[in-house]
Formats: structure tokens, C-alpha cells, sequence
């Protein structure tokens, strides 16, 4: 355990930590870190981070450890997050490059229930996958994606969660829609997802489709499994 000293290595572009006792890492101000993955290693002091103004790819998995989003605030350049088996606090509404983000984490927020952060506009792609899905309570909401007119993949796996569609309304340029879950409301909100063109849904319970899924006019793949479909009217075809 102790610290690694990277201060004298000014070249250094990419790091990648696996399964090391190590408390925390300590760079120049001014260093040239582009890749970061950190695997495995449990408790770090991730306040080094703030320092790594050139970082574009962040990888981390760290079991029992709670991480700050916030520390990320100043990170320009950054544009693909990946955060595994971590607690999260913060957001990541200030993050104006991020692109891709992938939370397979075990709690969202400092409520009882884990929460979606405040995301970017320039955020394309989305996956929610819950390392423990017993804090992401009965309902889990899409709220901050309102703020994400440009996402274009979004996966969610929260099957013992109801999600409500009404926050993608903003999703305009969403093209791939993957959600296994228990239950979906609002599902006519799908109709103003023009520019979908796949759309997988596997739920839990009992699914009522009541949007016209022809107003979707790029929509190339339907899957859809669920032990009780109580209509098919969603394939209605357009009338002529």
C-alpha cells in the first residue's frame, strides 16, 4: 500500500492499474494522461484525478468505494466514462465532450434509492447495468435525460425497476432503444422517437403498447418479450 509516483514520467499517455494495493497516484499538474484504467483496486484517493486535464478515456472498477462525479467536473477532453461496482455521488451535467457512459455500478446518489446523475448535452451513448439492483428501488427514473437531445444508444438493464418513457420525449436522435425492466409507462412517448431504427424490449410483467410504432419511419427491428402482452396494436400499419 502507498503511493505511486509518476511526477518525473512527463510523457506518460496511458496508465492501466489491475488488482494493486494502492492508496493514491500522484502526476504533474500539467501531465499528459490521455487512458486511464484502474481495475480492482480498493479504497483509492481519487482526488488525482482533478490533475488530468488531457484524460479522454476513464476506466474504473473498485469495489466498497464511493466515487465523487464531481472531481470530473474539470475534465474537458474527457469522453468516455466507465464506472464498475463503485457508489456514485455528483453529476456529470458539466462534462461538455462526454460521450459514452457506462454505470454498472451497485448505487446511484445519496438517496435510499439510487438516482440517474445530471448528464451532459453531448452524451451519445447510455448503459445502466446494477452491480446490486436492490438499491435502485421500484421506480427508477429517466429524468436527466431530458437534457440529452444527441443520445443515440441507450441500454438499461433494471428488471425488478418501472421505468417511464416520457423522458425520452427529448431523445430526438436516439437510434437503439435495449430495456429490460419490469414494467414501462408512457409508452405512446415513443412516437416521437423518429429516428429510432431498433427497438429491443424485454419486460418482467405484464406490457401495454399504446403508441403507433409506424410514426417511427426508420424503425428496422422490433424484439419485444414479455409473459403477458395484453395488445399488438403497436404494428398497426399506417392507413393509406
Amino acid at each position: 500500500e502507498g503511493e505511486l509516483n509518476l511526477t518525473k514520467c512527463k510523457k506518460l499517455t496511458t496508465l492501466a492499474i489491475y488488482k494493486v494495493k494502492l492508496k493514491s497516484i500522484k502526476l504533474q499538474a500539467n501531465n499528459s494522461l490521455t487512458n486511464l484504467l484502474i481495475v480492482n483496486v480498493e479504497d483509492m484517493d481519487f482526488s488525482f484525478l482533478a490533475m488530468c486535464k488531457s484524460l479522454k478515456i476513464l476506466e474504473i472498477s473498485s469495489r466498497g468505494s464511493t466515487f465523487d462525479l464531481d472531481i470530473l467536473s474539470g475534465l474537458n477532453e474527457l469522453e468516455i466514462l466507465n464506472l464498475n461496482h463503485l457508489k456514485i455521488n455528483g453529476n456529470l451535467n458539466k462534462m461538455a465532450r462526454l460521450k459514452k457512459l457506462t454505470l454498472k455500478v451497485s448505487k446511484l446518489g445519496s438517496s435510499t434509492y439510487s438516482e440517474l446523475p445530471n448528464l451532459p448535452a453531448s452524451l451519445k451513448s447510455l448503459e445502466i447495468i446494477p452491480w446490486k439492483d436492490d438499491t435502485y428501488g421500484t421506480d427508477f427514473s429517466l429524468e436527466p435525460l431530458l437534457e440529452c437531445p444527441n443520445l443515440r444508444n441507450l441500454f438499461i438493464k433494471l428488471q425488478k425497476c418501472n421505468i417511464n418513457l416520457k423522458h425520452l420525449k427529448n431523445c430526438v436522435n436516439l437510434n437503439n432503444l435495449h430495456l429490460i425492466v419490469n414494467s414501462i409507462q408512457k409508452t405512446k412517448s415513443l412516437e416521437k422517437l423518429t429516428s429510432l431504427t431498433n427497438l429491443n424490449l424485454f419486460i418482467v410483467g405484464t406490457i401495454n403498447i399504446d403508441a403507433k410504432l409506424y410514426k417511427c419511419p426508420l424503425l428496422k427491428t422490433i424484439r419485444l418479450i414479455s409473459p403477458e402482452i395484453n395488445t399488438i396494436d403497436f404494428l398497426e400499419i399506417a392507413s393509406t
